[in-house]
């Protein structure tokens, strides 16, 4: 009777030691009580080898409060670009008159490769909107367009090529920009070649490579 008696108060203080640890581990109480009740001493092992889920939830928090920080502070920087860039708006002409002739805006010659294109801006090929750079990538400021440039490419990545700014600016302003020392996976090779902007307007951008021409 006294060693049963003993047993019990020993498996009691086992249980409770378990519910403690589970509990500020983040563990539910219930689970905790039926291990320690069951398992004993070796319930309360386990549940001391557990990871701490408290600790990882705070973690996640801390976490997505940083993320959000940094989102909400690039937000910032766009807007403030955005109203440096933004040209001064005309001063308002008096209206001609009713059967004066309304003068016509000259077009271009030639088509322009990116549309709205300045010289003292990258434009977005698509929109025109203005292009940034991010940590991972170089995309257009408009946020409904989709158009994104990845630094981690497969293509420039195959090829061992650093998708620096000054390849994103080139490819923005000309289509196209001539590089050395391209990889070639197939033969072990490197050679010289140009890296062409074949974007179709889809979720992802498309490059190919044009070989200079032989003589």
């Amino acid at each position: 009777m006294g060693v049963l008696l003993f047993s019990l108060v020993i498996n009691v203080i086992v249980c409770v030691f378990c519910v403690k640890l589970g509990e500020e581990k983040g563990y539910s109480v219930a689970l905790c009580l039926l291990a320690g009740f069951f398992g004993g001493f070796l319930a309360l092992i386990v549940i001391l080898l557990l990871p701490d889920q408290s600790q990882y939830q705070q973690e996640l928090i801390h976490e997505a409060k940083a993320h959000q920080q940094e989102v909400d502070a690039l937000k910032a920087r766009i807007a403030q670009l955005e109203s440096l860039q933004s040209p001064p708006r005309p001063e308002e002409s008096a209206a001609p008159p009713e059967d004066g002739p309304c003068a016509v805006s000259p077009k271009p010659a030639g088509d322009a490769v990116f549309p709205r294109r300045t010289d003292d801006l990258i434009a977005c090929p698509r929109c025109g909107s203005p292009v940034y750079e991010g940590k991972k990538n170089y995309y257009c400021s408009n946020k409904e367009c989709i158009f994104t440039m990845w630094k981690n490419d497969r293509f420039f990545e195959e090829r061992k090529v650093t998708f620096t700014p000054k390849i994103a600016a080139a490819l923005l302003k000309s289509g196209k920009v001539n590089v050395k020392k391209l990889y070639s996976p197939k033969t072990g090779k490197t050679y010289n070649g140009t890296i062409v902007l074949a974007d179709t307007g889809g979720r992802y951008v498309n490059y190919r490579i044009e070989l200079p021409k032989k003589k």
